[in-house]
């Protein structure tokens, strides 16, 4: 799945992070306090779980920043624990 989310333009409830600093979504590793912004305002988004699922359909390697309320890094780690489960259920 790619493509633009289409929450990201709903009018009659914009995400939270629309007017805020972009670069709050998309820190380096060091910008802990950025990242501790973002995050603040995604928990305060009604669009904060489509925008979490959207980013975890993206293939890893191209979606970087935070995604509803979700760093590069744990969607990662949670897409290794969903196919470690796999795994472990297929050989069951």
């Amino acid at each position: 799945m790619t493509g633009r989310p289409t929450f990201i333009n709903h009018a009659d409830e914009p995400p939270a992070c629309r007017g805020h600093n972009p670069e709050w979504w998309f820190p380096t590793r060091q910008d802990a306090a950025n990242t501790r912004k973002a995050k603040a305002i995604c928990h305060t988004c009604p669009h904060e779980n489509a925008c979490r699922e959207w980013a975890y359909a993206q293939p890893p390697t191209t979606l970087y920043g935070i995604w509803g309320g979700t760093t590069e890094g744990e969607r990662r780690r949670r897409k290794h624990r969903e196919r470690m489960a796999r795994r472990l259920a297929d050989r069951e």
